[in-house]
């Protein structure tokens, strides 16, 4: 399901498979994982 996306982001606590098929690996939901993950697009420091 994430194969098909353009960038692919998988929290610290998902699956290994999970983890293993997203572009990018963040820290848990439970901490920043969402920030980590959204703040260099919305900073512009990165590209899909």
């Amino acid at each position: 399901m994430v194969s098909p996306a353009g960038v692919s982001v998988a929290v610290g606590n998902a699956g290994r498979t999970m983890q293993v098929a997203a572009r990018f690996v963040v820290p848990s939901n439970e901490g920043l994982g969402v920030l980590v993950a959204v703040e260099p697009f919305v900073k512009g420091e990165c590209d899909a």
